[in-house]
């Protein structure tokens, strides 16, 4: 069970999450947009039926899925870091293996398309302001 401390104030606005999960059970399945955005990169998709997370690591580049254009790039050793934000405005993270990276390279404003198994998302309990995820 997790509770749920408001921090408000004139500059900021956050939630810190208090779990009461094993560290490894949340980081593979958070019910928070707060922990699955500090914890192992997961990115928060507003999809049709809700908010759910998933792991960047799982999302990938593909030929079919959601449209998107290259924000960022970052080596990050054997994988690099592309963020690219969604026609909905939706940032999303994928890890890629360097050597994909290098043979395929992709650059800011590059067009991409994301695509991820769906069974591998978490629907999230609750949105940042605090109401329910219906």
């Amino acid at each position: 069970m997790a509770e749920v401390v408001r921090v408000n104030g004139p500059v900021l606005s956050i939630d810190i999450e208090l779990q009461a999960r094993r560290a490894r059970e949340e980081s593979n399945a958070p019910r928070t947009e707060f922990v699955a955005c500090v914890m192992d990169g997961h990115d928060v998709l507003a999809l049709p039926k809700g908010r759910f997370a998933i792991c960047a690591d799982v999302v990938r580049l593909s030929d079919q899925g959601r449209e998107a254009a290259v924000t960022a790039v970052e080596y990050q050793g054997a994988h690099v870091g592309l963020t690219a934000r969604t026609v909905g405005n939706l940032d999303v993270l994928t890890l890629i293996p360097e050597a994909a990276v290098f043979a395929d390279p992709k650059f800011p404003v590059d067009a991409v398309r994301f695509g991820w198994d769906d069974s591998l998302t978490h629907r999230l309990t609750h949105n940042p302001s605090g109401e329910e995820n219906r």
